[in-house]
């Protein structure tokens, strides 16, 4: 779309969202940084400059319709086939087959891959993974499982759930503090 125009008063016959666009006139283009940068763009328009850290909207075309359909529809099927139980379709296998796939249809780039992630969010990740692993490999959470139940069974199911959330609470409260 125009979002800026200037007439200089000289007449040629393009149209553009219905504003007849003449010789002269100074338009406020969006578009991505590849097309702006081309030999194309370089000899039909006199002067081009990019605004830092803007790109055009990806909605409300056909195409980006498409890319989002079809990137729900990737991640509906990665995590269908890790629920499948396969060895071959390990969730870290379909996931990363389905970020090529976002990247091959250009549902994302790198640049806004790497924006999405959010470091002390994944640094937590890591940290209760390892944290997970030390755990099992010492017996520590079956002894602290055993633990939390003994206590709670004379008291019922509903406290043995109880006790295990709030134990699971205290936990990641362990996690995201250290």
């Amino acid at each position: 779309s125009v979002r800026g125009c200037e007439r200089a008063g000289f007449d040629v016959a393009h149209t553009w969202d219905g504003y007849v666009v003449q010789l002269g006139d100074v338009l406020l283009l969006e578009a991505f940084r590849d097309d702006i940068i081309s030999d194309a763009w370089a000899q039909l328009f006199r002067m081009v400059h990019p605004v830092p850290k803007s790109s055009p909207p990806r909605l409300g075309r056909q195409p980006d319709a498409l890319r989002a359909a079809a990137a729900g529809l990737g991640a509906i099927v990665a995590i269908l086939l890790a629920m499948a139980g396969d060895k071959r379709f390990d969730l870290q296998v379909t996931c990363a087959l389905l970020l090529c796939g976002l990247f091959a249809i250009k549902a994302m780039r790198v640049e806004e891959a790497y924006d999405a992630v959010n470091a002390p969010v994944l640094l937590t990740i890591v940290g209760a993974l390892a944290l997970g692993s030390t755990l099992q490999e010492t017996n520590l959470a079956q002894c602290f499982g055993e633990g939390v139940i003994s206590m709670a069974r004379p008291l019922g199911s509903h406290a043995v759930l109880a006790a295990l959330y709030v134990a699971s609470t205290c936990m990641g409260f362990f996690v995201t503090n250290a």
